[in-house]
């Protein structure tokens, strides 16, 4: 396959995963299915099906992590009708890139795809969209005939926000002294030790081995108008070194905890900070000092 054909290949694959009829089943039981027509598309071969199996068993395609639990029933919300032979998804954007990967067991292009998409939804509480936004990268080496697939999805109910630039704007604060520095790309974040080690991949890092979850994800999107906020109590703007827009928000979490998140612009290009598991009393705090630590490099 050609990086050309791959590249025209993964937007149409991109929108898939985005508006998969799967996106509001409980669990994630079905993403074989997914698998099944990927491989397909990509025309690549069936031997790599375990491959993908794989891949979007570690990151769901459908339902939440916890599993057994589908994104209705975690954010209270209920679909609007939309007609049965139509998308569930509003596309708002999608984009791609080629970029290089240099690895020791795989040397060669990696074609990137990212979207982002709006379902239209009912909440209790006034929110109208679920904004879904997708990663999904693909590298080969023709040489050895080795794959590398990189894949990350957030999706959450949102309301719109007209002009990010009108938000108020709060000063960081200092980095502890016993935080780590954690680099994406050109992209640096320092974070508590207690959030552990991170799962690294090309779209991002992925923390999970310590007492608390978070995550630093990369896609190649712009910062969208009206601008999408989940369920946040605390919004403000931020000046970070390097981007053009920096949005902090607190929200409420899962089980009672609350979320401090960063969302991080710069062009056709976007890194998202997501801190879960926060007590009420310590997320404005964790979210200056957040502040402090983060830089564009490029």
């Amino acid at each position: 396959m050609t990086v050309g054909a791959a590249t025209g290949v993964l937007v149409q694959t991109i929108l898939e995963i985005l508006d998969t009829p799967l996106l509001l089943e409980a669990d994630n039981s079905r993403s074989g299915e997914v698998s099944a027509a990927l491989v397909e598309r990509l025309g690549v071969s069936e031997q790599l099906l375990p491959s993908f199996d794989e891949l979007f068993a570690e990151v769901p395609v459908s339902g939440m992590f916890s599993g057994g639990e589908g994104l209705p029933e975690r954010y209270g919300f209920t679909p609007r009708e939309y007609p049965s032979d139509g998308p569930r998804m509003h596309v708002l954007q999608s984009a791609t890139a080629v970029e290089m990967l240099d690895l020791p067991e795989i040397r060669g292009p990696l074609v990137l795809a990212s979207a982002q998409g709006a379902l239209p939804i009912e909440t209790d509480d006034g929110r109208d969209l679920l904004v879904r936004t997708v990663s999904f990268g693909l590298g080969l080496d023709a040489e050895n005939g080795s794959a590398l697939m990189v894949f990350s999805v957030s999706a959450a109910p949102t309301v719109h926000l007209e002009d990010p630039a009108a938000l108020p704007v709060v000063e960081a604060t200092e980095v502890p002294g016993d935080w780590q520095e954690h680099t994406l790309l050109d992209f640096v974040v320092s974070l508590p030790a207690d959030f552990g080690e991170p799962a690294i991949s090309e779209v991002g890092l992925d923390f999970r081995d310590g007492e608390r979850r978070g995550s630093v994800m990369r896609c190649l999107l712009a910062a969208p108008s009206p601008y999408p906020l989940s369920g946040t109590r605390h919004v403000a703007r931020a000046e970070v070194p390097g981007a053009e827009l920096a949005v902090a928000a607190v929200g409420l979490g899962i089980d009672g905890t609350h979320t401090v998140g960063v969302m991080v612009h710069r062009g056709q290009e976007t890194f998202s900070v997501q801190l879960h598991d926060v007590t009420e009393d310590e997320a404005p705090l964790l979210a200056h000092q957040v502040l402090a630590g983060l830089r564009l490099e490029g």
